[in-house]
């Protein structure tokens, strides 16, 4: 049996002490914490809804990818429209009730820490998935629309709150014919 020199063996410890911090690492910066740190007072009400979004869910979706895509405001309708991606599910129905719960978190996190930021308008969140067409072109798109507003979300109860019921409570609502 060969015997590991000393040097063999610092290197395998400090290796390991090298994965410890990498992991380290990345849990502090993907935790919420690292998200409270934000001068939220500073903030564009675009840039809120960003915030409300990393700091309301998952940074990223199951896939991976980054859960914001884009905030705006829309002039014409006067509201705030959040784009983010969702979480795949194994059925459709698994894939709906990912996508209401994303947007129920997001809606929380947004009403929850700083409301004054968006008051008096109404918020739309836009959960978005992989959409491949007949030809087997793959394309995000916008596959649930829910919008609420002030006066809605203060009725809701969030400790006791079925996400799945986010579409029967909004203001306005739209899922694409592929999630039903």
């Amino acid at each position: 049996m060969k015997k590991l020199s000393i040097e063999k063996i610092l290197f395998c410890i400090a290796g390991l002490i090298g994965l410890i911090a990498l992991f380290l690492f990345i849990y502090y910066k993907l935790t919420p914490e690292w998200y409270e740190r934000i001068d939220v007072d500073s903030l564009l009400p675009e840039q809120y809804l960003a915030y409300s979004a990393m700091l309301g869910s998952d940074p990223s979706n199951n896939m991976g990818e980054d859960r914001f895509i884009k905030a705006e405001y829309d002039e014409s309708n006067d509201k705030y429209i959040l784009w983010v991606r969702g979480n795949e599910g194994l059925t459709t129905n698994s894939t709906k009730s990912s996508y209401l719960k994303t947007a129920s978190d997001i809606f929380k996190s947004i009403f929850n820490v700083r409301p004054d930021k968006i008051a008096n308008k109404d918020v739309e969140i836009v959960v978005c998935g992989e959409v491949t067409d007949a030809y087997g072109n793959a394309s995000i798109k916008g596959l649930l629309r829910v919008t609420i507003n002030e006066e809605i979300e203060g009725k809701i109860n969030w400790n006791n709150f079925d996400y799945n019921n986010l579409l029967h409570i909004s203001k306005k609502s739209w899922t694409h014919d592929l999630l039903n």
